[in-house]
């Protein structure tokens, strides 16, 4: 398993397939032609982490920071979001978390422990990712995230239901299990150059 910086126009493509494809299956968004997914803020220099097998992109997150256009989750918790800007100097979304199949527990380590590092890299001091509020409880128990207001429907998805979770860097590290592998996770150098070799400690050892 890899994770790299999606920087190519296969990749992106690659990725945006993946999501699509996992979306319609959530049944949030409507099957298009070209068969892709892509929010234009994951075309930026933070932007998309794909995760590949012999080659192939089996899963992808997004790394989105805050700037001018604010972040999508502003479409449906702004005033949360503003809240979170008067108190921390830099914030990110991390979003469009999908695989090809069922998402495995490895695979979803492998992504969210890669996306806080790669947050944490670019000088991100909290963090931002939403669910629906079946998977709030997950989330919060295995990576320290929390709910931070009343779930909202998200227009945009069908009015699907979602939660808005967040947390700071230094509440991830301590967080009692993702925290303490996360923790001990140093990047290979590859990964400051957008790419590092899976199996980080979170991921070995959950």
């Amino acid at each position: 398993m890899e994770v790299t910086i999606a920087r190519t126009l296969s990749q992106v493509a690659a990725a945006g397939e993946v999501i699509h494809d996992a979306f319609v299956d959530e049944g949030i968004i409507e099957r298009r032609l070209a068969g892709v997914y892509i929010h234009p803020q994951h075309l930026t220099p933070s932007g998309l982490l794909v995760i590949a097998v012999d080659g192939a992109v089996v899963g992808t997150t997004g790394v989105i920071l805050d700037g001018v256009g604010g972040l999508p989750l502003d479409d449906v918790f702004g005033p949360t979001l503003d809240g979170l800007r008067a108190t921390h100097s830099r914030i990110a979304e991390i979003g469009v978390i999908a695989s090809r199949g069922r998402l495995d527990s490895a695979v979803l380590d492998e992504m969210i422990c890669a996306s806080w590092w790669w947050a944490k890299l670019m000088g991100v001091g909290y963090i931002v990712t939403s669910c629906h509020p079946h998977h709030s409880k997950f989330y919060a128990k295995r990576y320290g995230v929390e709910p931070l207001t009343t779930t909202r429907l998200y227009p945009k998805f069908h009015d699907a239901e979602v939660d808005i979770l967040g947390a700071t860097w230094a509440a991830g590290q301590a967080h009692p299990r993702g925290g303490k592998n996360l923790r001990k996770f140093k990047p290979a150098p590859e990964f400051f150059a957008g790419r590092y070799a899976g199996g980080c400690s979170m991921c070995r050892e959950s």
